[in-house]
C-alpha cells in the first residue's frame, strides 16, 4: 500500500479489495497485539466476558482470514494478467493467505458455521461500493470507469451479477471450509493431548 501512495495512486489503490483486506489485516493485527499485551500483563483473563474490542477483533480476524484466501482465488482466476506478474502481485495475492492458514492451524479461535453471514455481508458491502463508485464516474488506474473489468456494472451487468454471486457464495463457502479445518484441528489436538480446548 505504501508503494501505491508513493506512486500517487492512493485513491485507485483504496478501491481494490486487496487493499481493503491489507488495511483490515493491519488493524486486526494492532488489536491482536493490544489484547495479547493486556492478557500477558494480567489485565484480562481468557475466561472473561468478551469485551467490545475482543468482539471487534474476532469479527475482523474471521473476515480478514477468509478474504485473504478469497483474494488469492479471485485474483488468479478472474483478474490476473500475464503482464502483471510482479513480486508485489505475488506477495499481495498469494502469500497474503499463508499467514491466516498458519493461524488457523495454530491459534484456537472459535469458528461457527452461522458466522458465514459476516464475510458474505462484507462481500455485499464491497460490491455495493464498486457499483456506487462506477455510477459516480470513478475510474481505475488505467482510466476505465470500473474498479475491475469483471465488475463493470454499466457495460457488462450480467457478468458483474454473476461475479457478485460467485463472490458472495465463495465467501460463505470459505468460511465453512475454515470451520471444517478448525474442527479437524481440534480433533487432532484432542487425540494427541487428550485435552479439550
Amino acid at each position: 500500500m505504501l508503494w501505491s501512495i508513493y506512486q500517487n495512486r492512493l485513491v485507485y489503490s483504496l478501491t481494490h479489495l486487496t487493499r481493503w483486506n491489507l488495511l483490515a489485516t493491519f488493524i486486526t493485527s494492532m488489536i491482536s497485539a493490544d489484547l495479547s499485551t493486556l492478557y500477558y500483563r494480567g489485565k484480562i483473563e481468557s475466561r472473561d466476558k468478551m469485551s467490545t474490542s475482543m468482539k471487534i477483533y474476532w469479527f475482523m480476524y474471521n473476515n480478514v482470514a477468509i478474504y485473504a484466501c478469497f483474494i488469492t482465488v479471485f485474483y488468479w482466476n478472474f483478474i490476473h494478467d500475464e503482464r502483471d506478474l510482479t513480486l508485489n502481485n505475488v506477495l499481495t495475492h498469494i502469500t497474503n493467505c499463508v499467514g491466516p492458514l498458519i493461524d488457523l492451524m495454530v491459534v484456537a479461535h472459535p469458528y461457527y458455521v452461522s458466522h458465514c453471514i459476516y464475510p458474505m455481508m462484507c462481500a455485499v458491502s464491497y460490491l455495493i461500493f464498486t457499483f456506487i463508485y462506477q455510477a459516480c464516474g470513478g475510474m481505475n488506474e488505467h482510466g476505465k470507469n470500473y474498479v475491475y473489468g469483471v465488475l463493470d456494472w454499466k457495460e457488462k451487468p450480467m457478468t458483474a451479477l454473476l461475479i457478485a454471486f460467485i463472490e458472495i457464495t465463495t465467501a460463505g463457502i470459505l468460511h465453512i471450509t475454515f470451520f471444517a479445518l478448525a474442527r479437524v484441528k481440534i480433533k487432532i489436538h484432542r487425540s494427541l493431548t487428550k485435552k479439550k480446548f
